[in-house]
């Protein structure tokens, strides 16, 4: 086996935070915790391995979030964007992520958030279109790409 430095020997740590992650979102109460914090334990494994790893970042943020985390999620979600600023394949999940912080967030965050949403209105169309339907951020996001995009003629 060749060992490339970028994630883990097989992926095993990644894996595993992404199953927990996943148990950890479905999850309420005491369990959502266990899940997440073993999530999180399992991505910063895969990370010694591969501290580059925008997606090992991302599933970092998730599990972080998901434990209660805000803080520790966004400086996780900072690292893949980081890492892997113009990532089609990370767009949408890095996206509903940083949702969570749009009410408080400052301009320059936000303008992050709207470039995410941007690309992964791009990569990811059907399932952007099925969240805006659901997720009433991302609906407000939209709505400032389509004013920015298609500005309305100055009337004469």
């Amino acid at each position: 086996m060749t060992y490339s430095g970028w994630i883990d020997p097989k992926g095993g740590y990644l894996n595993t935070a992404r199953r927990l992650t996943a148990s950890a979102l479905s999850s309420t109460g005491e369990a959502r915790v266990g899940y997440a914090l073993g999530a999180a334990d399992a991505a910063r494994r895969s990370l010694a391995f591969g501290p580059a790893n925008a997606y090992a970042w991302v599933t970092l943020a998730w599990a972080e979030y998901a434990a209660g985390n805000k803080a520790g999620a966004w400086d996780a979600l900072e690292m893949s964007w980081r890492w892997a600023p113009e990532s089609g394949n990370l767009s949408f999940m890095r996206l509903l992520l940083s949702l969570n912080w749009w009410p408080e967030a400052d301009a320059g965050e936000r303008v992050r958030i709207v470039e995410e949403a941007r690309m992964a209105r791009v990569t990811h169309r059907a399932a952007f279109i099925d969240e805006m339907q659901r997720n009433p951020r991302l609906w407000t996001v939209w709505r400032l790409i389509y004013e920015i995009d298609y500005p309305k003629e100055q009337e004469k």
